[in-house]
């Protein structure tokens, strides 16, 4: 299993310091990005937001010209 022998290393890696191992994981995830393209272009973009202002921009437009009924983001929900 070298994919799982890589990724517990990179895991130690990121939480040691100057060769010394500082904590251990608990738990690790990865984070994914998905979006509607054809809502986008409603709104007059070509592509996804590249920052989370212009994904707050964005949603905040799709809110106000009822494109969408909400903005959804990891933790946080704008409502209109």
């Amino acid at each position: 299993m070298k994919l799982m022998r890589d990724i517990l290393i990179l895991l130690l890696n990121f939480l040691s310091s100057h060769g010394e191992q500082w904590a251990l994981p608990g738990t690790a995830s990865s984070v994914g990005f998905f979006y509607n393209a054809t809502m986008l272009e409603e709104l007059g973009y070509d592509s996804p937001p590249e920052t989370w202002d212009e994904m707050l921009q964005i949603s905040r437009e799709a809110i106000d010209e009822g494109v969408a009924d909400y903005g959804f983001f990891p933790r946080i929900f704008i409502r209109s």
